[in-house]
């Protein structure tokens, strides 16, 4: 399965902050590259979460633009989207 495409970009206090391309509710900060990713993770079944809450579809993963940095979605998730 294809990941969802993020933005990765160093914020102005020296951590990392990380939005999901598809799932603009999906945002996440961590302390580096690394952590602000696996922080993602839980932002993207959080959103998802309400996704299904609300009975909204689940976004499926664009494409990714060369070299962009993707996250997947946790399997917990992939059973209701």
């Amino acid at each position: 399965m294809t990941g969802y495409p993020v933005i990765l970009e160093r914020d102005t206090n020296g951590t990392f902050r990380v939005e999901v391309v598809d799932i603009p509710e999906a945002n996440a900060v961590g302390e580096d590259e690394a952590d602000a990713l696996r922080n993602a993770v839980e932002a993207i079944e959080t959103a998802l979460e309400m996704y299904a809450e609300q009975r909204r579809p689940i976004p499926p993963p664009s494409t990714p633009k060369n070299g962009q940095a993707t996250v997947h979605r946790p399997p917990a998730t992939r059973v209701a989207g």
